[in-house]
């Protein structure tokens, strides 16, 4: 069973579950920061495995580091598209084409949003049909075809990671959540906590040491593109994606919303 979905009534007692002695020692990928703090210092020592924010296991260099969160990347596709429709300038004899170059220009940015929103999400241009569109529409269909046929390299989204690559980098990051720890304890001019380092070490050791048989997803009600395209690689890869929020039965309208999102997935 590739996807399981498990709720909990109170987060003062997440390790009093009956599920997590299943999943205490896997890696886990909370929506934010704010969330990894506060289950640590609720239940600290019943962690076993990484805990850390999604978004650095998606923007780690094994997994899509070369496109999420990548700045260098992003400049140069926004020099393409400058390029590209500066030299589609030159070729028009549209009498308006200063009127709509330049509004492409001034939305260009947008432009590339839409444009790596269309990559990360799969949709090939061959889906979209220019003869229904508006003048924008079009001018966006034929970037996006030109990109997709050429499959140019500054435009090409990173390949689906191996198990092997999301092994590396989440062993990577569990290293990370201790020297991060370290360096924030120094800057702040405060002592280590010698307990709370024993706790790390063990989470490395715990994450090096076991076979990746799946992850825990913590707390998110809004997935990116990028996100679902690596929640359904990891799934791909025959490993046990376990989605984990916190639910009050009596108070279910208020969760329509996760309902919803959640019931997207075969679990």
């Amino acid at each position: 069973m590739p996807y399981k979905i498990y709720t909990y009534t109170n987060p003062y007692e997440l390790n009093r579950t009956s599920f997590w002695p299943e999943i205490k020692n896997l890696p886990h990928f909370c929506v934010a920061r704010t969330l990894v703090n506060g289950l640590v210092d609720v239940m600290r020592n019943s962690i076993g495995g990484l805990i850390c924010p999604l978004d650095e296991l998606v923007k780690h260099k094994e997994i899509y580091g070369t496109w999420e969160g990548n700045v260098s990347r992003r400049i140069e596709q926004h020099s393409y598209l400058t390029t590209l429709f500066h030299a589609a300038k030159e070729k028009s004899t549209d009498p308006r084409k200063e009127e709509f170059f330049g509004a492409l220009h001034k939305n260009q940015s947008e432009f590339l949003d839409s444009i790596r929103l269309f990559i990360e999400l799969g949709i090939p241009a061959s889906s979209l049909y220019p003869d229904l569109a508006l003048k924008e529409q079009k001018a966006f269909i034929r970037v996006l075809r030109k990109i997709q046929t050429e499959n140019d390299r500054v435009f090409r989204f990173p390949s689906a990671p191996s198990k092997d690559d999301l092994k590396k980098a989440i062993d990577a990051l569990a290293d990370k959540e201790l020297d991060d720890y370290k360096e924030q304890m120094s800057k702040a001019g405060h002592s280590i906590d010698e307990r709370h380092l024993h706790w790390l070490n063990k989470v490395i050791q715990t994450t090096k040491t076991s076979p990746l048989k799946g992850i825990v997803v913590h707390g998110v009600h809004q997935f990116s593109p990028v996100q679902i395209r690596l929640i359904t690689e990891i799934e791909k890869l025959g490993l046990t994606v376990y989605f984990l929020f916190n639910y009050q039965s009596k108070y279910s309208e208020i969760y329509d919303t996760w309902m919803n999102i959640y019931g997207n997935f075969d679990a």
